[in-house]
């Protein structure tokens, strides 16, 4: 398994604290975030790329999926959760990933907190190189 799990956790994180340096971020869900804003991103596909796939290795790349989870609260959540996803955006972008999907999602656990999703992809060979789909 070609495994960027962590190095892709970091590099998101990096960027949001950047911007956003009261944000807490994780590597795992969590549906009640008790500080905003609040924002997670897990990996939540690695698959074998299989059209390079050969005789001498299965997996030359993978399929990487992230999903970025963003909670805010306040008179300007909307603009500082587009915001957070904005500066991941511009990062993630610059490695080789691309933005498959962004949408706000209501928070079913309490409505007064913003809550949006989006989701990353890139093909990552075996030396950590990043490819746009």
């Amino acid at each position: 398994m070609i495994d960027v799990q962590s190095e892709l956790y970091t590099i998101g994180r990096e960027a949001i604290i950047t911007d956003y340096p009261e944000t807490e971020v994780s590597s795992t869900y969590n549906l009640q975030p008790s500080k905003f804003p609040f924002a997670s991103i897990v990996e939540i596909d690695n698959s074998v790329y299989t059209p390079t796939s050969d005789s001498a290795r299965v997996e030359n790349h993978a399929n990487i999926t992230l999903e970025v989870q963003i909670y805010t609260t306040g008179a300007n959540k909307q603009s500082e959760a587009r915001g957070i996803l904005s500066s991941l955006d511009e990062k993630y972008g610059s490695i080789g990933l691309t933005r498959m999907m962004s949408s706000p999602v209501t928070n079913l656990n309490d409505t007064n907190v913003y809550r949006l999703v989006a989701r990353y992809r890139g093909i990552i060979s075996i030396n950590k190189e990043i490819y746009r789909r």
